[in-house]
Parts: structure tokens; C-alpha cells; sequence
């Protein structure tokens, strides 16, 4: 793990709120411990998960946000690569949101609908 990264365990179990929803594991753990640790924003992509953390007021953001968000503050040069790459990898998104996000970085022109 890059030195970086810190690795934060939960203190309490997953609340029954939580806990009742049907969602993936780590998608559980990360509004647990958002929760627990009063975050101040959450990375999730999964949509029942992204609902949850808002109906619980948890600041989401989602992958893609997050490749916008370090362009804008020239952290890395371009989106369009990344999202390639997280393609590649089994990532997806909708086509409309990859629209979405290339057009607010700048590389891609904004579509019109008529």
C-alpha cells in the first residue's frame, strides 16, 4: 500500500440502517466509517450506495468526479486517458456521464440536444 493511504478500521459494527441495505461490503464499510469518523466527503460509484450516503447527508463523490476534480487542480493533465484505463479494467460508467465529465475537463465538445 503506497505510504500515502491510511488504513482505518471501524470501531462499532455496521449499523442495522446500513446493514439492511443490499449493497456490496465495502460499499457498507464506507458509509459505516464515514459515519463513525464524521467524513467530510465519500468515494462511491455504486448507485444505491451513492442514495445512501446522501439520504445519511455524506458528501459524495464519484470516480469520475474525482479524475475532474484533480484536473481542475492540475494535479494530472488529462481525464480522457484515466477513464480509458478504468474502462479497460471493467469500469463503466454511462456514456452520457463520461460525456458529462469530459466536456466540464474540457476534452470533448458539448452535445446539444435538439
Amino acid at each position: 500500500m503506497p505510504p500515502w493511504v491510511e488504513q482505518v478500521s471501524l470501531q462499532q459494527p455496521i449499523a442495522s440502517r446500513i446493514a439492511s441495505v443490499r449493497l456490496g461490503p465495502g460499499e457498507r464499510e464506507v458509509i459505516a466509517l464515514a459515519l463513525e469518523l464524521d467524513a467530510e466527503e465519500v468515494i462511491l460509484d455504486d448507485l444505491p450506495a451513492r442514495r445512501l450516503a446522501s439520504a445519511l447527508k455524506i458528501p459524495v463523490i464519484g470516480t469520475l468526479g474525482l479524475l475532474l476534480r484533480a484536473k481542475k487542480r492540475d494535479l494530472i493533465p488529462l481525464v480522457r486517458p484515466l477513464v480509458e484505463a478504468l474502462e479497460n479494467h471493467g469500469f463503466y460508467a454511462s456514456e452520457r456521464i463520461i460525456h458529462g465529465i469530459l466536456t466540464a475537463a474540457g476534452e470533448e465538445e458539448p452535445s446539444f440536444a435538439s
